[in-house]
């Protein structure tokens, strides 16, 4: 009886046990994906930003290359005019503002990669 009773109480302490190893690590875990989101997070934000100082470096391009148009003749400015259309295409909008739309904050992107963890999390 003895016997059994230490062998319940020690399967008692060893699940405890457990269970606070699976608290230790879920905690570990959550702090391991709220850095990654951080992470991640920032960078897609300096690449939007990077994306943003490039649109600014084209547009000022075509702003100045418009302005440039007064000084040559007349007669030229329907074909300069025309190729600086042509190039406006080939380059396309400035896509910063639509990355800014699907960029996810800190606190969205770790919901989603909770959501898709293992473990469950309170």
């Amino acid at each position: 009886m003895k016997l059994h009773v230490e062998a319940v109480e020690l399967a008692e302490k060893r699940r405890r046990e457990w269970e606070i190893e699976c608290q230790e690590y879920r905690r570990a875990e959550r702090e391991r994906i709220r850095l990654k989101a951080a992470d991640e997070s920032k960078q897609a934000l300096k690449d939007i930003i990077d994306k943003w100082g490039e649109a600014e470096r084209i547009k000022r391009f075509f702003d100045q290359a418009e302005a440039a148009l007064s000084e040559h003749a007349v007669e030229q400015h329907s074909e300069l005019n025309s190729r600086l259309e042509a190039a406006r295409s080939v380059i396309g909008q400035n896509e910063a503002l639509n990355a800014m739309r699907s960029w996810k904050t800190p606190d969205e992107l770790f919901t989603e990669m909770i959501k898709g963890s293992y473990w469950e999390f309170d």
